[in-house]
């Protein structure tokens, strides 16, 4: 397993002893008989480019490979499997979800997390081709699911439900997604999912990290009243608000799902210009200050009292400037506190006349 460890080496940040996990978990891919008519695959977080990169494929012994060429140490891309990222972010399995090779053909895969130390180092990725029976019952599944979301809905008009800015999740007693609003296919599109999402299970489509059978207990253990039960994580590189529900006449599990990423991206862009005015202020007070004593050296060492009166008003010109400066620096807002200004700069333009002996 040389190659595992080389590319675990370039691209990763995983120990010897992750590595060793992972080549562990290649042995027994191998001895598995489950295994015997599918590719299988590790993959693990590619750190340079925040995408993930195979490390190891078992091709299947008994069927030909879904795979012409060799895709060990090629990328596998968060638009295109979406599930890798789901397990590796959320350390939940990912089964049945559709997912592009790298060959552009569309499979399904079933993805379980292989961990160390509670972390996530890597996934095992069991891929099958997308069948035609795969196809029909995802149909028949698709009609179903109209019915349930008329029968949930009532007399609400699904088009309202479309014009809502949160994402709108439903999942019957069973934890399968039995409806999901524009906003919700949405999200999930851009976070890397492929195809309809109605009809998957919810641990599939967690983003937080939560199963659903402890999100249901957490749900019918608290009143109504106690609802809805709210949660802010990451996933990825978004920032998401999730508001959970349990609709106790439908017996189902209802989630609101907010994107917070822009509002967190603007939030981190003002705490980044704030410092960076902390800075630029601070180092033109140092530089004024700095002027200041260069020039108090120079009038030590002058004879002449002229020069050393002409270079005292520079002096004070400038301590005038970096006590504005510094004044206005600290207002907040658009708005200046011009009273507060103007005294500052007569009591300058005093200190001035008493060192100077005239008004300049």
């Amino acid at each position: 397993m040389t190659e595992l460890a080389d590319l675990c080496h370039k691209y990763t940040s995983l120990t010897d002893t992750d590595i060793a996990t992972l080549v562990a978990e290649t042995k027994l891919i191998e001895l598995n008989p489950a295994y015997r008519d599918f590719d299988v695959f590790i993959d693990a977080r590619n750190e340079l480019n925040n995408q993930a990169i195979v490390i190891y494929h078992k091709p299947p012994t008994s069927v030909p490979s879904l795979y012409r060429k060799k895709v060990v140490g090629q990328d596998a891309l968060r638009t295109n499997e979406p599930g890798v990222f789901h397990t590796l972010e959320t350390k939940l399995d990912s089964v049945g979800l559709l997912a592009e090779t790298q060959e552009h053909r569309l499979i399904q895969q079933k993805i379980y997390p292989i961990s160390r130390n509670n972390r996530t180092i890597g996934v095992t990725i069991v891929e099958s081709d997308v069948l035609d029976d795969f196809k029909v019952q995802n149909l028949e599944l698709k009609y179903s699911n109209v019915s349930a979301t008329i029968q949930m809905l009532g007399r609400l008009d699904t088009t309202i439900t479309d014009q809502l800015a949160d994402a709108i999740l439903c999942f019957d007693k069973s934890g399968r997604l039995v409806l999901a609003n524009h906003t919700a296919l949405t999200v999930y599109k851009q976070v890397g999912y492929i195809g309809n999402i109605v009809g998957q299970v919810y641990d599939n489509l967690s983003l937080d990290g939560s199963e659903f059978k402890t999100v249901l207990k957490q749900l019918q253990g608290v009143s109504e009243d106690e609802q809805p039960l709210t949660y802010n994580f990451s996933y990825l590189n978004y920032y998401f608000t999730t508001r959970k529900f349990w609709n106790r006449k439908n017996q189902q599990v209802v989630i609101l799902i907010q994107d917070k990423t822009d509002v967190k991206m603007k939030e981190a862009e003002i705490i980044s210009k704030s410092v960076a005015i902390r800075e630029i202020n601070h180092r033109v007070k140092n530089n004024l200050q700095s002027v200041i004593s260069l020039l108090r050296i120079q009038q030590r060492r002058l004879k002449s009292a002229e020069a050393k009166k002409v270079l005292t008003e520079s002096v004070s010109r400038i301590m005038a400037i970096a006590s504005t400066y510094e004044l206005m620096s600290k207002q907040l807002g658009d708005e200046t506190n011009l009273q507060a200004t103007i005294q500052l700069l007569v009591s300058h333009f005093v200190q001035l006349n008493d060192e100077t002996g005239s008004w300049i």
